[in-house]
């Protein structure tokens, strides 16, 4: 008996989806470090380094993501105050302030705490309660 696997439909059936066509300017304008959106997000990403010192690579891996985030959320924003309004004419958010942006702000205050999270294992626990205690006791005679 001989199994069968399900067919997938063939991949010219699917059309290219070309980039937006701001794409491209978007990426650059938080990349290149000569705009002020780009300085403003390598600060941000330097006090966070300076915050939890060298980074490990798993931090270094965070941060990239972070400020990956950030920017997505920036440039939402400045997508935002382009509109008239943030409430559609039957009361509803836009669509993708209900959606994306709350799933990007969240995303980047996870990999926040995750952030903050490794830097506090990397610097080590002190003693426990009972080390301490004995090595303040005094042997009295």
């Amino acid at each position: 008996m001989t199994e069968t696997s399900p067919t997938l439909p063939k991949l010219s059936n699917y059309k290219k989806i070309p980039p937006g066509p701001r794409s491209r300017y978007v990426k650059r304008r938080f990349t290149d470090l000569r705009s002020r959106e780009a300085k403003e997000l390598a600060r941000i990403i330097r006090e966070l380094e300076h915050d939890i010192g060298p980074p490990t690579a798993g931090q270094r891996v965070i941060l990239e993501n972070i400020k990956v985030k950030l920017a997505i959320v920036r440039a939402i924003a400045a997508w935002v105050e382009q509109r008239e309004s943030v409430v559609l004419p039957d009361g509803q958010l836009l669509p993708i302030l209900a959606t994306n942006f709350i799933a990007y702000t969240n995303a980047i205050r996870l990999g926040i705490v995750a952030l903050y999270e490794l830097s506090a294992k990397k610097k080590g626990r002190g003693p426990d309660l009972d080390a301490y205690l004995r090595s303040k006791t005094v042997d009295v005679p």
